[in-house]
């Protein structure tokens, strides 16, 4: 459940961005179009890239993860090339 959760603040803070920079970007529309559709048209677009964007940043969180695994598992030590030469023997 606290993935779940994760994800679902994670597309909260992707989308609170997304429409704080769609608003300021288009804030010069706001005398041609009527306020209540911009404000419609912003979330509505926000919504559609905060779920893109969320998605990319948990797909790339596990990436990571993936590859911090990787290089923290260890090879068995060989034994040294003396103990070897004596078993040969």
């Amino acid at each position: 459940m606290s993935q779940d959760s994760n994800k679902k603040s994670a597309k909260r803070k992707a989308r609170a961005f997304v429409y704080g920079k769609f608003a300021t970007a288009l804030s010069e529309y706001k005398d041609v179009i009527k306020p209540k559709k911009l404000e419609a048209k912003l979330k509505k677009a926000s919504k559609l890239f905060a779920g893109d964007i969320a998605k990319a940043k948990i797909k790339e969180d596990v990436s990571v993860r993936k590859k911090r695994k990787k290089i923290t598992k260890s090879k068995p030590a060989a034994r040294p090339a003396e103990s070897k030469k004596e078993v040969i023997s």
